[in-house]
């Protein structure tokens, strides 16, 4: 104190002390210039200054710490001296949150403010945010939570409590939030001085940036034949605004009215989650057979959220599968009978995905009449009589006394017209009199002469071409085998004249006659021009077919006018652009054999492994690389 008496002006002195030593000593202007401020008003003197200045000093108090500063301020007037004591204690936790929440510690004796601690007494401990006091009753209202120990003060605030401030937006395609309160703190107490203090702080406190982060869970139940989906959960102020389903976009509304209801779920806890639900038959929906029996369906989901009110939109993706097994193309059963076969097929719950063909047509009511099949297509299954000699047996093995029939039901893709199931049946049949014509051009004649003339001899019998004699005889009976344009054979042409396109005037002509005219010379074409009897003089499509006789492709008529110098391209297509579909196109067919043994049973898989392997390496060595896809034909055959 002498010390400090000495050196006192009429002008105000600042001194700074450390753990009750002096530190220094300067004037008011000089420490305003360090950054220190100091006020003076009527009965009043206030001192400020930043956090972190030299003459403060970091103490710990109870596990916390405070940043402490100590200064005199004192004036001499005459032989007065006006000396005042100011001591200022700040605490530097900046508080924790633990993702429920903010809380703050504060010592319950700040003892740097204290002159003695035997006398020490709290009277009162107050709350409020903004610079405000609360009553008890508010705090405790709010969520607010005050507890005292001989130690310290810990105060509790709940997240998103009222008096705090919430904001949410979107950062990096992620709802990110964070809530922030001001907390007001007073402290009244009493020392050994007698006198009372009061301690008022306040703390600003907030949450780091929380990411919520949607969560999407698969509900189907495969027996509802639907997806359902579960995406959430969601802060009140987020709303659904679109989806995009397997790339078609929708609002909920528009969902609901397309069979995709979009249902809001409300939560206790202020979030909310949405499910969605789409049926797996929906045009929108792809499904993929693979040959093992497993149906697969996919969606996927894109989801578009908004903040609200700012309306910043962020996204979400989701996809599910659904996977069924033991889901088999249709499959017939075939039974052998006197004059047919008679096939049957269970109805599945998946039948609907296949095509049932026979040949490449598909298998109508229709169809089947035209033909001459029996169908009765029930609710719990579908039963086929075909009679032998119609049209999609393949005959076999023909003697005068059996042959073998075959007739073969497919299963195919509507879409890619892709053959998925065989199922056929070859039967032993008693010969009788028929005619047969197999896709190769052969002729099959069995006759009984002595029908037509009674007391033949068979043995005498010839075609038109007297060098063509039976193949096999008996007393009564001949058996015939014949190229269609040997032997003699008269090809008569019949005239129908009916405007189709090419593909309906073939199987027009199949059903109902043998096949589509073929013009080898211009002698045939002269008599299909005497078959039209002068009525017709339009145009007509003349082709490329593969000759009987030495199987070569050539074009129907051999004629200049539908050529170029130089070229073999037919020129005259359709203007339409129609027919044929590869005009002007080309392209490379290679003909390859594989083959491969194992020991082993090979599953389907292993077949097209190594089919593919070896289709390669070929490939490759013929200087035609690229990707291969192979598709497998499975078949099943039964032998009486």
């Amino acid at each position: 104190m002498p010390q400090i008496h000495r050196s006192s002006t009429l002008a105000w002195q600042v001194v700074f002390l450390q753990e009750g030593q002096l530190v220094e000593q300067m004037s008011v202007d000089e420490a305003h210039t360090l950054g220190y401020h100091l006020n003076f008003t009527l009965g009043r003197m206030v001192f400020r200054m930043p956090y972190g200045q030299p003459h403060s000093v970091v103490s710990v108090v109870n596990g916390l710490p405070l940043e402490v500063v100590h200064l005199v301020l004192f004036s001499r007037q005459l032989w007065e001296v006006l000396m005042v004591d100011m001591v200022a204690a700040c605490n530097l936790y900046e508080g924790s949150f633990d993702g429920a929440t903010l809380s703050w510690k504060m010592p319950t004796v700040v003892t740097p403010l204290v002159l003695g601690h035997s006398e020490f007494k709290t009277k009162q401990i107050s709350l409020g945010v903004d610079g405000q006091l609360l009553d008890d009753q508010t705090t405790t209202s709010w969520g607010y939570i005050r507890e005292v120990s001989a130690e310290t003060v810990t105060i509790a605030v709940p997240y998103g409590a009222k008096g705090g401030h919430g904001k949410s937006f979107v950062l990096h395609n992620v709802y990110t939030e964070f809530y922030t309160v001001h907390l007001y703190y007073e402290q009244v107490f009493m020392d050994e001085s007698g006198f009372e203090t009061r301690l008022r702080l306040v703390r600003p406190m907030a949450t780091p940036l929380l990411e919520h982060h949607p969560f999407t869970i698969n509900q189907t139940v495969l027996e509802e034949r639907k997806f359902t989906v579960f995406v959430g959960n969601f802060p009140t102020d987020v709303e659904l605004v679109a989806v995009k389903l397997n790339r078609q976009d929708f609002t909920p509304l528009e969902a609901d009215q397309h069979g995709y209801p979009i249902v809001k779920l409300s939560h206790s806890n202020s979030t909310h989650a949405y499910v969605i639900s789409v049926p797996f038959e929906d045009s929108l929906v792809p499904k993929m057979y693979s040959f093992e029996g497993v149906l697969r369906y996919s969606l996927d989901i894109t989801y578009t959220l908004n903040v609200m009110p700012q309306k910043d939109s962020y996204y979400h993706l989701a996809s599910v599968v659904a996977l069924i097994n033991d889901v088999f193309p249709p499959m017939f059963s075939g039974l052998c009978m006197e004059n047919g076969i008679r096939f049957k097929m269970d109805h599945q719950e998946f039948d609907y995905m296949w095509e049932v063909c026979i040949g490449q047509f598909p298998l109508t009511e229709q169809l089947s009449a035209e033909r001459g099949y029996y169908m009765q297509n029930g609710s719990q299954s579908m039963i086929l009589e075909v009679p032998l000699l119609s049209i999609g047996y393949i005959y076999e093995d023909i003697t005068l006394q059996n042959f073998f029939g075959t007739f073969e039901i497919l299963a195919r893709d509507p879409k890619t017209m892709e053959i998925q199931q065989s199922s056929a049946k070859r039967c032993l049949f008693k010969t009788t009199e028929f005619v047969a014509c197999s896709s190769d051009g052969i002729m099959t004649v069995v006759s009984d002469l002595t029908k037509a003339i009674p007391g033949a001899n068979p043995a005498r019998a010839t075609l038109l071409d007297k060098t063509c004699r039976p193949k096999e005889l008996d007393e009564n009976r001949v058996l015939f085998t014949f190229g269609v344009n040997t032997c003699g054979t008269r090809v008569q042409y019949h005239f129908v004249n009916e405007s189709k396109t090419w593909t309906e005037a073939q199987r027009y002509c199949r059903d109902n006659y043998t096949d589509l005219a073929t013009v080898y010379n211009m002698e045939d074409m002269n008599r299909l021009i005497d078959a039209a009897n002068g009525t017709y003089n339009g145009l007509a499509w003349i082709g490329l077919f593969e000759s009987v006789q030495d199987h070569v492709w050539q074009w129907s008529l051999d004629d200049d006018d539908f050529y170029g110098e130089g070229e073999r391209d037919f020129r005259d297509w359709d203007e339409s652009g129609r027919d044929p579909d590869n005009v002007n196109g080309f392209g490379p067919v290679i003909g390859l054999r594989v083959k491969f043994t194992s020991k082993e049973s090979i599953s389907e898989s292993g077949i097209k492994e190594v089919v593919l392997q070896q289709l390669k390496e070929e490939l490759t060595r013929r200087g035609i690389p690229g990707t291969i896809t192979l598709h497998l034909r499975r078949t099943y055959r039964t032998t009486p």
